[in-house]
């Protein structure tokens, strides 16, 4: 007898998910004149999201080929409910609009789908957390074009450089190369605002975002060097998450310091692995509960180190 056949989850098809996505673009909210409006706000937000899934090097490229190429415009009618896209100029007029915090309920809409699927189960890790990866990225940077809501570097030479960033939160497992992103916060000016908007400060106000928006979810947050700093890792305290930083020398002295004291002392945690045939060998060093640093004396970290040595320096080379 032949196997009974697996069973389609039609929500967590391709074109299940992305009516989804398109159910929650028409709650996106539009002011422009109904009169005025030739292309709706789902269908713009749908064209701009066919454009990254896509992968197009640009809009301009994207417009051009979305009213010549058959096969692209029997992808658009087909896979995304688009029987025309609105051009380069048309797209980013509609868009500039938006708020990026209006996009929010998209992934908590496809997240919600995700969990009614049992998909991340597959994501968790240690038995209860899911590993939560933030970080900042470049979007824009030009020393000719800017807006409002740029951020400005000046550069040695006297010239001014505009640029806009975001901070990143994506759901990631070791041994899966998918990811999941969550959510993402824009790293600008605010309206009125004449200062510089900074990673520090973009922080929290995601991680308040995810606090409130997904409650129930035992997160472990994995963060660079730059999070290591006291008032970020009590917001982490405060909201009951777990976390996994990066420290270097230079901007955590005094945690390496009590590290130093605790080798010499050898009360420092460690194990080191023989030496291969290669050459390579690897090992770490662990501790427990370290002052963060002098400004926070009374607020106590782990502390644990992973080193390796390739089978390069064998050969005169650095090691990892």
């Amino acid at each position: 007898m032949a196997a009974p056949a697996a069973r389609f989850r039609q929500t967590l098809s391709a074109p299940g998910l992305i009516q989804k996505l398109r159910d929650t673009f028409s709650q996106v909210q539009d002011k422009r004149r109904a009169k005025s409006v030739r292309h709706s706000m789902p269908d713009a937000l749908m064209a701009a999201f066919a454009m990254f899934n896509l992968k197009y090097p640009s809009m301009l490229r994207f417009d051009t080929e979305a009213h010549a190429d058959p096969r692209l415009i029997h992808n658009l009618k087909s896979l995304f409910g688009l029987d025309e896209v609105p051009g380069d100029t048309q797209m980013r007029e509609i868009l500039d609009r938006v708020k990026p915090e209006a996009l929010r309920p998209c992934f908590e809409a496809l997240h919600h789908e995700l969990q009614r699927g049992k998909v991340l189960e597959d994501f968790i890790v240690l038995g209860k957390y899911y590993l939560l990866a933030i970080d900042g990225t470049g979007q824009f940077a030009s020393n000719k074009v800017s807006c409002p809501h740029c951020c400005v570097k000046n550069r040695s030479n006297g010239t001014k450089e505009f640029y806009h960033q975001v901070l990143a939160a994506v759901m990631v497992h070791p041994e899966l190369k998918t990811v999941l992103p969550l959510a993402v916060e824009p790293i600008t000016k605010r309206d009125g605002d004449n200062k510089n908007d900074c990673e520090r400060n973009a922080s929290k106000r995601l991680l308040a975002y995810l606090d409130s928006a997904f409650p129930h979810r035992k997160f472990l947050v994995v963060e660079d060097a730059l999070a290591s700093n006291g008032p970020h890792v009590e917001l982490l305290g405060k909201l009951g998450m777990d976390f996994i930083l990066g420290v270097k020398p230079d901007g955590n002295q005094k945690l390496f310091e009590q590290v130093l004291r605790r080798q010499c002392d050898k009360t420092l945690g460690e194990w080191n692995s023989e030496v291969a045939a290669n050459g390579s060998c690897h090992g770490y060093r662990f501790t427990n509960r370290l002052s963060l640093n002098d400004s926070h004396p009374d607020l106590m970290v782990n502390y644990v180190e992973y080193w390796e040595v390739d089978k390069r320096d064998k050969e005169g080379n650095d090691g990892k």
